[in-house]
């Protein structure tokens, strides 16, 4: 695991599912396990800080829009253990929208379990969604995404995934109930193809 934490090597196909290293995400997600991930994330308290807006979702809500919104692509990342996988969260993209009708863009997000909040795992599971994203859309030349200023691990990890961030923005979101600052991360396909298999340098834990 030493050479996956120091870098990504060559990502590598097997079916629908797109490894690196012990790690992989595949789009062959079902209600069920939604369902697990989301009553985790409640549980875990993380569900509050990814949608951070408003009010957390209900799991109706939820579940109508991953499996539901043909605006949304949702890829489930597991890590490889001797005899089993292990879940170890979500990553989606959604907003997709035509920029002139010359190319598409959309948001991204992703949300792990606290058992992977580790030094390079979101790291590596969030590449490998933008890698099977590009892969599998060639007309969307550009992902983005808004993080609340407060929420430090996670816009330390997009920086460290490659996001180029642009901010903080006074009053560009909202967190806990209230108008926050928040960074505007912005990765171009052309960027990506640059920083994809970069180290993760020097970071701190999660």
């Amino acid at each position: 695991m030493h050479a996956v934490a120091e870098c990504l090597d060559a990502y590598r196909e097997d079916g629908a599912k797109l490894w690196h290293g012990d790690f992989f995400v595949t789009p062959q997600v079902n209600d069920e396990l939604l369902s697990v991930a989301y009553l985790r994330f409640k549980a875990e308290g993380t569900l509050s800080k990814v949608f951070h807006e408003g009010e957390a979702p209900s799991l109706k809500w939820y579940l109508n829009h991953f499996l539901e919104n043909k605006n949304v692509s949702v890829l489930a990342c597991f890590k490889s253990l001797d005899s089993a996988v292990d879940f170890c969260g979500l990553a989606w993209f959604n907003q997709r929208v035509s920029v002139g009708g010359l190319f598409e863009k959309c948001e991204c997000g992703h949300c792990y379990f606290t058992k992977y909040h580790d030094l390079v795992t979101p790291v590596i599971c969030s590449r490998l969604g933008i890698e099977w994203t590009f892969r599998n859309n060639r007309e969307v030349l550009a992902l983005f995404g808004c993080t609340p200023v407060p929420n430090k691990a996670a816009w330390k990890c997009a920086r460290r995934i490659g996001f180029e961030l642009v901010g903080p923005i006074e009053s560009f979101t909202a967190y806990q109930g209230e108008p926050c600052a928040a960074y505007v991360g912005v990765l171009t396909r052309e960027h990506w193809e640059q920083v994809k298999e970069s180290r993760y340098g020097s970071v701190e834990h999660l």
